[in-house]
């Protein structure tokens, strides 16, 4: 894999800039003031200039199995680029809102500036849709995407999924069932960023929507213990900032994948909660070079 560096910057500070750029757009609840969103808005007319969105491809027959795809109209058309395949999403049973959906676009333009091909998916939600749906359609996506990224300038050797909050969730299930992949649906990285792992009679009623109210099912419908032993490499971030129940999960998954992997824990971060950018990039660039040099150690997926 090379590493694109664009006025001094890694490929791993770059992915950290499109990450959270998104990632700090994303509303933790329904208020926003006018100054914020006219400040969003004039962000992702800045970092979306020269970016091609290419929208609506349809990855599976459910009515919400589409993609969008960014990349920048001045990439190199001889070469083929990382990717970035997005699963977001703050509720097992709402669609993001137009705030979220306006910051993702926005990390996707970054990402696709910096010759990166960004690609975010819908997927099914509860209560229409149960457990496995949104983690057979991460599995679907991934595929559709290797089988096409070549067409629009992605290498299918090194597609990188980025799950966030109840995406980590799905995007985790995914990859810790293997009974739900499909053909050509594996990963050259994984980054799951304030995810909620663990599921029981403690969950709330949006996840039980998804996950079903039948205690006995949770086991065998739980990432445990198949993530503590996916392939992929993973690295792992959480805010001190998040919700109790978040931070104890994350802790616990990685303390978990270090025992499993005999001490080969995986890459972690724990990220700033607001801040500058730069302060973000600081703590989540590293990181995320760390876990592009992994991926180029073992070469391809």
């Amino acid at each position: 894999m090379k590493i694109w560096r664009l006025s001094g910057s890694s490929v791993g500070s770059i992915v950290a800039i499109s990450l959270f750029a998104g990632l700090q757009g994303l509303p933790r609840s329904a208020i926003a003031s006018d100054n914020a969103l006219r400040i969003n808005e004039d962000r992702a007319d800045n970092s979306c200039a020269n970016s091609s969105f290419e929208r609506n491809f349809r990855y599976g027959p459910a009515e919400p199995n589409v993609l969008d795809i960014v990349r920048t109209g001045g990439a190199d058309s001889s070469r083929r680029h990382p990717v970035l395949l997005f699963v977001v999403g703050e509720s097992f049973t709402e669609p993001a809102g137009s705030a979220a959906s306006g910051a993702l676009d926005q990390a996707m333009c970054l990402a696709a500036k910096n010759n990166l091909v960004a690609v975010r998916m819908s997927y099914r939600l509860a209560p229409k849709h149960h457990w496995p749906a949104a983690a057979q359609d991460v599995a679907a996506a991934v595929s559709w995407i290797k089988d096409n990224i070549d067409l629009f300038g992605g290498d299918r050797n090194e597609v990188i999924a980025v799950g966030y909050s109840v995406g980590a969730f799905h995007l985790a299930s995914s990859l810790a069932h293997r009974e739900l992949r499909v053909q050509n649906s594996a990963l050259a990285g994984v980054v799951l960023i304030s995810g909620l792992y663990r599921i029981g009679t403690h969950s709330s009623a949006p996840v039980k929507a998804y996950i079903g109210d039948d205690p006995a099912k949770y086991k065998e419908r739980s990432i445990f213990p198949g993530i503590l032993f996916t392939e992929s490499p993973i690295l792992l971030a959480w805010s001190e900032k998040d919700t109790d129940h978040v931070v104890t999960e994350s802790e616990e998954l990685k303390s978990l994948m270090c025992e499993a992997r005999r001490g080969a824990c995986p890459q972690h971060a724990l990220l700033p909660s607001g801040g500058s950018l730069a302060s973000v990039i600081e703590v989540l660039g590293e990181p995320i070079q760390s876990l592009i040099s992994q991926i180029e150690a073992r070469g391809l997926p």
